[in-house]
């Protein structure tokens, strides 16, 4: 969608992924890499399991009027998070996230425009179940600071405070 007048109204511009019944895509997230070209991030689940969900990247080189299939940041397990994706001052991309299987908040980086993607690494693992013994985490927002660190904001829980609670993660890039 397209908005030119401050969001009074939209235009259709394109779909991003192609029509699956077998999956959704959802929580997207783009990034400008220049005024005709952007990487879009997105959350990729599989209905009924048939597949593995994971967090996928799309290119568009047309402003948003078509898109194709640029990579796979990370294969998630069932009950998978949506991404934070930032362009950073070096030109790199990097895409957080939360890893509900395994309790921690990691990160990639890519440094050909999201066409292939670094290791992972951990941001955040010391996460301790609620009272209730919930494992939702995550859903992290992130900015890269003047001074090139980065900022992830997510909820979280842990032993000290058990209750979710807002946290953030400021770390080197």
């Amino acid at each position: 969608m397209q908005t030119s007048d401050g969001g009074r109204s939209f235009e259709f511009l394109s779909w991003v992924t192609p029509e699956d019944g077998k999956s959704v895509a959802i929580m997207p997230q783009a990034v400008p890499l220049s005024r005709d070209t952007f990487v879009l991030a997105y959350r990729k689940i599989y209905k009924n399991h048939d597949g593995d969900d994971a967090i996928e990247i799309f290119r568009s080189e047309d402003r948003c009027r078509s898109w194709q299939f640029a990579s796979i940041v990370t294969i998630t397990k069932p009950h998978s998070n949506p991404p934070a994706l930032v362009r950073l001052t070096d030109g790199r991309l990097c895409c957080a996230y939360g890893d509900r299987n395994d309790l921690k908040i990691k990160a990639r980086w890519s440094e050909d425009e999201g066409q292939t993607w670094g290791p992972e690494v951990v941001v955040r693992d010391d996460y301790h179940q609620c009272h209730d013994r919930d494992i939702d985490l995550g859903y992290v927002s992130m900015v890269e600071r003047t001074d090139g660190r980065l900022v992830a904001v997510y909820y979280w829980a842990t032993e000290d405070l058990p209750e979710q609670h807002i946290a953030a993660t400021i770390w080197e890039s």
